[in-house]
């Protein structure tokens, strides 16, 4: 009896859509390569069919027509191996589930397109380079996305598929459409794991794994995805409105300074909840966990914000700094969680030195003064590059301007003219406070090497003067000492 076979175009279309790599799963061995030589090319590939051709065969299907029977539904791309063990193992792989290998190798493909190529991949890839508008990338990208998210959804429709694109990497978001759906999670045995997931089932906070450690059984749109991810994050989203609100302890005595309140993810477990709220138009990442009674609070700045905006315009500046000062000085922290308008729970406390990284925070600050009359500002870089010379040096820099009374200090002053040099002996003469200015170079790498080649003028005001007169010559360096009192000031101009 002849055979249903499928044509050349529903073959090239078989093993097209799979990027010609096996279908199977647990292959997906690639099935197309180069001859040995400079032409030609091999294939280990075949386009099976998921339901026989002829009466007889595995899964031989007498309701299908001819036409249905060599029809592009009908195939499935697989490498030789495995196209013969469908055949020989036909009750372990029955109708449904080859249709569902089908369809998650397409997606897994579709996922493929989407991915930037390896420098290795782009440098073998000889030709012109095509230059998209960023207009035209966009709409690019976001045609892509939206057909990688419905064909997800096709996998399993009782998910609901939303993808976020940052920079190059994907991010998949997957929830339940009507209620839970049962999904059975296979986790790597670490201690991390264990206490990450303990959190989770205890508090509903939010996990994320490395896309290695977990496996999904349960669905098919997971199980495409398994191996397919660098991360995963777990999350029990509760469906509210939350809302979180900070204040610290104010410099007067018994007093709460209200800083700012934020909406908040609010999630739960079986002995509390946990919410994170981004506060200071997104400059500080909240997390909170309660068991109703007490609090667990971790306070991180974020800086992305920051990035090219000028050092003494930086947004929520002020705000960020005190919650820094009230983790260093263990100043109270109060917290209220409000649902839809209703007190959920409310608790104070001092926030953990570690939960800040305000090494940036300080630097920046330092940084402010040393600008603060000058009449240039610096942006801040994506890439702050700051050694440890320039922390030391912003912080000698600044930290003159704590100078107590009685304080002394030597310098090297060198008059450039007779003026001076008379200024200089009149003032030491007859020990009268006046102004001591030194003009040097700033030196400082940091934001991209943009001081480098700065001058800084340190002026301090009110400060007495003594050295050996006669050593004072113009273009002649000579030390001088010098005592603050109680009138000195600091200032600082760079240009």
């Amino acid at each position: 009896m002849p055979r249903d076979n499928f044509n050349k175009p529903v073959v090239e279309e078989l093993a097209r859509r799979v990027a010609f790599t096996c279908s199977n799963p647990d292959c997906r061995n690639q099935t197309v390569g180069p001859k040995t030589g400079p032409e030609g090319f091999v294939t280990t590939g075949e386009a099976a069919h998921i339901t026989a051709a002829a009466p007889g065969g595995p899964r031989y299907d007498t309701a299908l027509t001819a036409a249905e029977r060599s029809a592009f539904n009908n195939g499935i791309w697989l490498c030789r191996n495995c196209a013969a063990l469908i055949d020989r193992d036909v009750e372990g792989y029955p109708v449904d589930k080859l249709v569902q290998w089908k369809k998650t190798a397409e997606t897994r493909a579709l996922l493929g397109i989407n991915k930037p190529p390896t420098i290795d991949a782009a440098a073998s890839v000889p030709g012109r380079l095509n230059v998209l508008s960023a207009r035209d990338a966009l709409s690019r990208a976001g045609t892509a996305m939206t057909a990688i998210a419905r064909s997800l959804e096709e996998l399993d429709p009782r998910f609901r598929v939303t993808i976020a694109h940052d920079g190059s990497v994907p991010s998949f978001s997957i929830e339940p459409v009507d209620g839970p759906v049962n999904v059975s999670i296979n986790l790597r045995d670490n201690a991390k794991t264990r206490q990450q997931m303990q959190r989770f089932y205890e508090y509903g906070e939010r996990v994320t794994l490395d896309g290695k450690d977990i496996t999904f059984h349960g669905t098919p749109l997971l199980d495409g995805l398994n191996g397919e991810t660098r991360h995963v994050s777990i999350a029990n989203p509760l469906n509210c409105h939350a809302v979180v609100k900070l204040s610290v302890a104010s410099k007067k005595k018994n007093e709460l300074e209200f800083l700012d309140q934020g909406s908040a993810t609010l999630s739960s477990g079986n002995k509390g909840f946990s919410c994170d709220a981004q506060l200071f138009g997104g400059c500080l990442a909240l997390s909170v966990t309660s068991d109703g009674q007490r609090f667990h609070v971790t306070a991180t700045p974020t800086f992305e914000r920051w990035v090219g905006r000028g050092i003494k315009v930086l947004p929520y500046f002020d705000q960020l700094r005190k919650i820094r000062d009230a983790a260093r000085l263990g100043l109270q922290v109060d917290i209220v969680v409000e649902v839809e308008g209703q007190r959920l729970a409310a608790g104070h406390g001092k926030l953990p030195m570690t939960s800040l990284g305000y090494g940036l925070l300080d630097f920046a600050e330092e940084m402010r003064v040393i600008l603060h009359q000058s009449p240039i500002d610096i942006l801040m870089p994506k890439e702050l590059d700051i050694t440890a010379d320039d922390i030391d040096r912003v912080h000698q820099l600044a930290g003159l301007r704590h100078i107590s009374v009685g304080s002394t200090m030597t310098a090297t002053v060198e008059p450039q003219t007779e003026h001076e040099v008379e200024s200089l002996q009149n003032s030491l003469a007859v020990s009268r406070p006046t102004a001591m200015r030194l003009t040097q170079l700033l030196d400082i790498h940091a934001f991209g090497g943009l001081l480098s080649n700065k001058q800084i003028a340190v002026e301090i005001s009110e400060v007495v003067m003594t050295t050996r007169r006669k050593n004072i010559k113009v273009g002649q360096s000579v030390p001088v000492k010098f005592r603050a009192t109680r009138s000195s000031r600091v200032s600082y101009i760079v240009s």
